[in-house]
């Protein structure tokens, strides 16, 4: 199992993508970068649970039955399968340094050193971090996530006879696919919303930015209100304009009354059916460089 981990050029990773989305789980099946088929099942129950300050996997057996299930009916010849996980299982973070050592085991030291000081880690945390160059400055993308919710993920896979070797959350893998079609100049910021929480991830050209989280519902101003001032803090304090705001939202909120830098991925419907839906299996490579 890997999250978040570089493969080598060349190692494919497999067609298929499941992403569990609050009440959602999507089942993506690709041939290279074509979309071949794909469904969507509707859980009873949300896929967390925030206990106590912990967040726990909360899928009835009722429902690992019903995924299963599907999986046999629509995919019986696939075993393995890339996991995207709900971004507000996770803590991300862009941390910026102006030197950082040569050797990975002495970048990592550091890297936890750093995000620790803004978020205390337990000692069950899965951390693992891609570098930027940005200047004379260098900007780690930092995501941890507790070994309990990895294991969580691979052992359900297990029972219904998928392996997991690969890991990843749809607001990163969704940067890939936005990458690939956004005509921004300077930089753009995704908007993942969904009822368990939202994440507002700031990029540039070359470079993460900013990433922030926040748990629970917001509703439609509250996003807006969060996006402008992600937008205004990327301008003033990281000096990157935002040419595009893309907004990801699985619920039947209407977006389209929103003028410039606001984007909404629903536009793109002509081209991309239900892309709501696919974008961030859309932005999972052939492999990982």
């Amino acid at each position: 199992m890997e999250f978040l981990t570089k493969f080598l050029k060349g190692v494919s990773l497999p067609p298929l993508s499941i992403s569990f989305e609050d009440r959602k789980v999507v089942f993506v099946r690709k041939e290279g970068k074509a979309v071949k088929s794909y469904f969507v099942e509707e859980l009873e129950e949300e896929v967390g649970k925030l206990k106590e300050g912990e967040w726990t996997i909360n899928l009835s057996e009722r429902s690992v039955l019903t995924i299963s299930q599907r999986i046999t009916k629509n995919l019986k010849k696939l075993d393995r399968a890339v996991i995207l996980i709900p971004d507000f299982l996770t803590n991300v973070f862009v941390i910026s340094f102006e030197h950082l050592p040569q050797k990975r085991s002495e970048i990592e030291s550091v890297v936890r050193w750093r995000m620790e000081k803004q978020f205390p880690l337990k000692e069950d945390s899965v951390l693992r971090f891609h570098l930027f160059k940005k200047n004379k400055e260098t900007k780690a993308l930092v995501v941890s996530v507790s070994k309990p919710i990895i294991h969580q993920f691979i052992s359900l896979m297990e029972s219904i006879g998928i392996k997991t070797p690969f890991i990843s959350i749809p607001v990163i893998t969704m940067q890939n696919f936005i990458r690939n079609i956004s005509s921004a100049k300077n930089g753009w910021i995704i908007v993942n919303r969904l009822p368990e929480g939202t994440s507002f991830f700031g990029f540039s050209i070359s470079s993460a930015i900013i990433f922030r989280g926040k748990i629970g519902w917001l509703s439609k101003s509250e996003v807006v209100d969060e996006a402008i001032s992600t937008m205004k803090w990327m301008e003033e304090k990281e000096g990157v304009k935002v040419d595009e705001i893309w907004i990801r939202d699985l619920s039947h909120e209407r977006w389209d009354d929103l003028g410039k830098p606001f984007l909404t991925l629903s536009s793109l419907e002509n081209k991309f059916r239900d892309i709501e839906i696919l974008a961030p299996h859309l932005g999972i490579p052939e492999w990982v460089e």
